[in-house]
Protein backbone atom coordinates (compact mmCIF):
# COMPACT_ATOMS: atom_id res chain seq x y z
CA UNK A 1 0.00 0.00 0.00
CA UNK A 2 1.60 3.56 -0.90
CA UNK A 3 1.88 5.44 1.89
CA UNK A 4 2.01 8.78 -0.47
CA UNK A 5 0.10 11.67 1.22
CA UNK A 6 -2.04 13.68 -1.39
CA UNK A 7 -3.80 16.89 -0.45
CA UNK A 8 -5.59 19.42 -2.37
CA UNK A 9 -3.75 22.52 -3.40
CA UNK A 10 -4.78 26.36 -4.11
CA UNK A 11 -3.22 26.06 -7.94
CA UNK A 12 -2.27 29.64 -6.94
CA UNK A 13 -0.70 28.60 -3.63
CA UNK A 14 3.12 28.40 -3.70
CA UNK A 15 3.04 26.07 -0.28
CA UNK A 16 0.60 23.07 0.98
CA UNK A 17 -1.80 23.66 3.10
CA UNK A 18 -0.92 25.20 6.81
CA UNK A 19 -2.63 22.22 8.23
CA UNK A 20 0.34 19.69 6.51
CA UNK A 21 3.05 22.47 6.79
CA UNK A 22 4.82 20.42 9.85
CA UNK A 23 5.42 17.58 7.99
CA UNK A 24 7.59 19.63 5.12
CA UNK A 25 10.57 21.49 5.75
CA UNK A 26 10.94 24.59 8.12
CA UNK A 27 9.91 25.50 11.26
CA UNK A 28 7.29 27.95 13.11
CA UNK A 29 7.91 31.25 14.28
CA UNK A 30 6.54 33.27 16.82
CA UNK A 31 6.78 36.91 15.85
CA UNK A 32 6.39 39.82 18.59
CA UNK A 33 5.54 42.71 16.46
CA UNK A 34 5.43 46.31 18.29
CA UNK A 35 4.60 49.37 16.90
CA UNK A 36 7.87 51.65 17.25
CA UNK A 37 7.56 55.21 18.40
CA UNK A 38 3.97 54.45 20.00
CA UNK A 39 2.76 55.94 23.78
CA UNK A 40 0.85 53.26 25.06
CA UNK A 41 3.19 50.58 23.39
CA UNK A 42 0.94 47.89 21.50
CA UNK A 43 1.94 44.92 19.97
CA UNK A 44 0.54 41.65 18.45
CA UNK A 45 2.18 38.20 18.86
CA UNK A 46 1.60 36.14 15.01
CA UNK A 47 2.80 32.52 14.47
CA UNK A 48 4.25 32.30 10.57
CA UNK A 49 5.69 29.02 9.26
CA UNK A 50 9.36 29.74 7.97
CA UNK A 51 8.77 28.60 4.38
CA UNK A 52 5.57 31.67 4.07
CA UNK A 53 6.72 34.62 2.14
CA UNK A 54 7.12 38.10 3.09
CA UNK A 55 3.86 38.77 1.52
CA UNK A 56 2.36 36.45 3.64
CA UNK A 57 4.01 37.80 6.49
CA UNK A 58 2.67 41.19 5.58
CA UNK A 59 -1.41 39.58 5.22
CA UNK A 60 -0.57 38.20 8.70
CA UNK A 61 0.16 41.72 10.17
CA UNK A 62 -2.54 43.48 8.40
CA UNK A 63 -4.59 41.30 9.85
CA UNK A 64 -3.09 41.09 13.52
CA UNK A 65 -3.46 44.77 13.43
CA UNK A 66 -7.08 45.68 11.58
CA UNK A 67 -5.33 47.35 8.70
CA UNK A 68 -6.67 47.08 4.82
CA UNK A 69 -4.27 46.17 2.17
CA UNK A 70 -4.20 49.60 0.32
CA UNK A 71 -0.83 50.95 1.15
CA UNK A 72 3.02 50.50 0.20
CA UNK A 73 4.54 48.36 2.64
CA UNK A 74 8.28 47.30 2.98
CA UNK A 75 10.70 44.91 5.43
CA UNK A 76 14.23 45.96 6.30
CA UNK A 77 17.11 44.97 8.75
CA UNK A 78 16.08 45.45 12.18
CA UNK A 79 19.79 47.27 12.44
CA UNK A 80 19.70 49.60 9.83
CA UNK A 81 16.04 50.11 9.69
CA UNK A 82 15.34 51.83 6.28
CA UNK A 83 18.87 51.57 4.71
CA UNK A 84 19.48 48.03 4.07
CA UNK A 85 16.16 46.70 2.36
CA UNK A 86 15.22 43.38 2.48
CA UNK A 87 12.15 43.48 0.26
CA UNK A 88 9.25 45.27 -0.41
CA UNK A 89 5.65 46.04 -2.02
CA UNK A 90 6.15 48.03 -5.51
CA UNK A 91 2.60 47.96 -6.01
CA UNK A 92 -0.34 48.75 -3.16
CA UNK A 93 -2.04 44.95 -2.08
CA UNK A 94 0.96 43.27 -0.88
CA UNK A 95 3.22 41.53 -3.78
CA UNK A 96 6.33 42.27 -2.67
CA UNK A 97 9.72 42.08 -4.41
CA UNK A 98 11.94 40.40 -3.91
CA UNK A 99 9.72 37.30 -3.59
CA UNK A 100 11.74 35.60 -0.92
CA UNK A 101 10.47 32.91 2.10
CA UNK A 102 11.14 34.07 5.49
CA UNK A 103 13.35 31.03 5.72
CA UNK A 104 15.98 32.94 3.43
CA UNK A 105 16.25 35.87 5.90
CA UNK A 106 15.83 34.79 9.21
CA UNK A 107 17.31 31.28 8.76
CA UNK A 108 15.66 30.21 12.41
CA UNK A 109 17.71 32.66 14.30
CA UNK A 110 15.57 32.96 17.78
CA UNK A 111 16.06 37.44 18.61
CA UNK A 112 16.45 38.34 15.03
CA UNK A 113 14.95 41.59 14.28
CA UNK A 114 13.02 43.00 11.22
CA UNK A 115 11.87 46.58 10.39
CA UNK A 116 8.53 46.52 8.94
CA UNK A 117 6.71 49.97 7.71
CA UNK A 118 3.52 49.75 6.33
CA UNK A 119 2.09 53.12 4.42
CA UNK A 120 4.49 55.74 3.51
CA UNK A 121 2.44 58.89 3.69
CA UNK A 122 1.58 58.18 7.65
CA UNK A 123 4.05 55.49 8.61
CA UNK A 124 3.37 52.40 11.06
CA UNK A 125 6.24 51.18 11.97
CA UNK A 126 6.87 47.98 13.66
CA UNK A 127 9.98 45.84 15.06
CA UNK A 128 9.29 42.31 14.38
CA UNK A 129 11.33 40.09 16.77
CA UNK A 130 11.47 36.21 16.32
CA UNK A 131 10.79 35.21 19.75
CA UNK A 132 10.64 31.18 19.55
CA UNK A 133 11.52 28.68 16.69
CA UNK A 134 9.59 25.16 17.05
CA UNK A 135 9.25 22.48 14.78
CA UNK A 136 5.38 22.43 15.20
CA UNK A 137 2.98 24.49 16.02
CA UNK A 138 2.09 22.68 18.49
CA UNK A 139 4.80 23.45 20.62
CA UNK A 140 3.10 27.26 20.72
CA UNK A 141 0.53 27.71 22.63
CA UNK A 142 -3.15 29.05 21.24
CA UNK A 143 -3.21 31.71 23.67
CA UNK A 144 -1.33 34.72 21.64
CA UNK A 145 -0.96 38.02 24.04
CA UNK A 146 -1.98 41.28 22.21
CA UNK A 147 -1.34 44.06 24.23
CA UNK A 148 -2.30 47.85 23.95
CA UNK A 149 -0.94 48.63 27.84
CA UNK A 150 0.75 51.70 29.37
Amino acid sequence: MDKTKTFRVDRYALMPPPDIMDEFLGNYYLIKAEIRNQKPIQWRRVVVHSMQSFSALHQTLLQAFGLENNHLAAFHEYARSKTDLICEATQAYGIFNPALFLLDVIEDQEGYKLHYMYNYEQPLELILTVEKVVKQQSDISNRLAMSSRN
